[in-house]
């Protein structure tokens, strides 16, 4: 990621368009357009303008406005940039602007208050959950339905491999760029992803004996043989400890959805921290570390420093309660809700993801006009909901959409449905007619 000052023409009210609009021009194309041409979606803009400060205004200082990152390069080096701007404007020492240039690729302070500000406004999850796998090697994220959870552990895991933190480099923002990155560390081995689901079991997680037919070749019979076949989490093991200087994670989505003493077995135990065999650091041996031995294959088998386990777990399922006790102490929880700014009583701001990903102003009144009427719903008291509105509340992507047909789709077959099911379930206490009339006003 590259980091750039920009600037703007006009006073505050050129400022606020760029702002409103979710952009940003130069002010001199023909003259910048070799700098211009130097930017990549995915970098960093830092909304600036020099001022005076002090006493009688004497002093020069830098305001930063806003940080951005930059969605789409347009053909007349015109930007679409995502801007963030909460807990700004931030004064500075004045720096130097370069001349009349209303861009300059930045190497200075100023970068590194951008850097501080995405870790701490923008991705705050991605670094909480960087320190608590350095801690425990173990989480799961959990929250409701369409929060973002799976594309989290994408660039989670990444961070993880890369040890990316605050001082060297911010998560990618590019989605597509995320899972390029991600698809890579899968085909290599280093990430691997497992959904569980009812049937999965020890057997296919960690080792078990399998069938194999085997045909004579001289007599033509076929016959039976058994052998041990390892599971995903051992073979990923067996990698993790062969490799010291990589680390490795596994993403067990829907972690919720299996049994997961019976699939983990006795495993459960040695993924804790102070269980795990220290890979890679002579000298530095954990004396806590346990090894068993596997009920196939006979042979010992621990769980190596060098792994890290991200589960994902919906908790809008009720199938889910009893599992977290067998979890909890395993496993730091890391709750993803959509990050909603909208006051009930106000009526205002919406969901932030929504006004970050829409640039057609009336598709995104839209989309968080109907965010706001699901959001107060489901907040109600009389509806007696027994968990909170970050956990109940339908996650952003829902509301998501090209145009306004496909809005329509995923409301009436996607919001809808999940509405009804939460009142079937139980989730929410509402009668049928109240259902409706509310359904049917969408």
């Amino acid at each position: 990621m590259n980091y750039w000052l920009v600037g703007y023409w006009n006073g505050e009210a050129q400022k606020n368009y760029f702002i409103y609009k979710r952009k940003w021009e130069d002010g001199n194309v023909e003259k910048d357009r070799k700098i211009l041409e130097s930017v990549d979606v995915g970098d960093c803009f830092i909304l600036k303008a020099a001022t005076t400060n002090g006493p009688k205004h004497s002093q020069s200082v830098t305001k930063i406005y806003a940080i951005g990152i930059v969605k789409k390069k347009n053909s007349d080096l015109t930007f679409d940039v995502q801007w963030y701007d909460k807990n700004l404007p931030k004064v500075l020492p004045y720096s130097s602007y370069g001349g009349n240039l209303r861009i300059k690729k930045i190497y200075t302070e100023i970068k590194n208050e951008a850097i501080k500000y995405i870790e701490e406004n923008i991705c705050l999850v991605e670094t909480n959950c960087l320190k608590l796998l350095e801690h425990s090697r173990n989480i799961i994220l959990q929250g409701a339905p369409g929060t973002g959870k799976t594309y989290s552990t994408a660039a989670i895991a990444l961070k993880i491999i890369k040890n990316v933190n605050e001082k060297d480099e911010f998560v990618y923002s590019d989605h597509k760029k995320v899972m390029r990155e991600y698809q890579k560390y899968i085909d290599n081995g280093q990430i691997q992803y497992i959904t569980f689901h009812q049937s999965m079991d020890y057997e296919n997680f960690v080792e078990g004996i399998k069938p194999e037919v085997v045909k004579d070749e001289k007599t033509g019979i076929s016959h039976v043989n058994y052998k041990v076949e390892e599971g995903l989490f051992r073979k990923i093991c067996k990698s993790a400890k062969a490799n010291p200087a990589k680390k490795y994670v596994l993403i067990i989505d829907e972690i919720n959805r299996g049994n997961v003493a019976e699939i983990f077995g006795e495993l459960i135990t040695i993924i804790e921290t102070d269980k795990r065999e220290i890979i890679g650091e002579p000298g530095n041996e954990n004396q806590h570390t346990i090894i068993v031995k596997l009920p196939y294959s006979k042979e010992p088998f621990s769980v190596p420093s060098n792994l890290y386990i991200i589960g994902t777990m919906n908790t809008i399922d009720r199938s889910t309660g009893t599992l977290d006790y067998v979890l909890r102490r395993r496993f730091s929880f890391v709750t993803i809700t959509s990050s909603c700014t909208y006051d009930v009583s106000e009526k205002v701001n919406g969901c932030e993801e929504l006004n970050n990903y829409y640039i057609d102003e009336d598709l995104k009144k839209k989309a968080n006009d109907l965010f706001a009427k699901v959001y107060e719903f489901l907040s109600k008291k009389e509806h007696k909901a027994d968990m909170n509105i970050e956990d109940l509340m339908i996650g952003h992507s829902y509301f998501m959409a090209k145009d306004e047909n496909e809005l329509d789709l995923k409301l009436e077959y996607e919001i809808k449905p999940l509405i009804r099911e939460y009142a079937k379930d139980g989730i929410i206490t509402v009668s049928e007619d109240e259902l409706n009339n509310f359904l049917n006003g969408l």
